[in-house]
């Protein structure tokens, strides 16, 4: 085994946010792996406010795609 801190990529919900944190995951990464060509993804900007309250202000989250607004990253 590593000693290497398990981030998450691919989190777009709050409920599997906290599966990862409970599990032991260092962060979780909210993205949806390109999935801006599909026209009924959740972008990024739209999950990371539910991702951030649920797992709450002292654990890591990083996003990648699009964001509308600093204030929702």
């Amino acid at each position: 085994m590593t000693g290497l801190p398990v981030v998450v990529k691919g989190v777009l919900r709050g409920d599997d946010a906290v599966r990862c944190r409970d599990a032991g995951a260092a962060a979780v990464w909210v993205s949806h792996h390109g999935g801006r060509q599909l026209d009924r993804a959740v972008s990024t900007a739209r999950a990371v406010p539910s991702v951030r309250a649920a797992v709450g202000p002292g654990h890591q989250v990083y996003v990648d795609g699009e964001c509308a607004a600093v204030s929702t990253c």
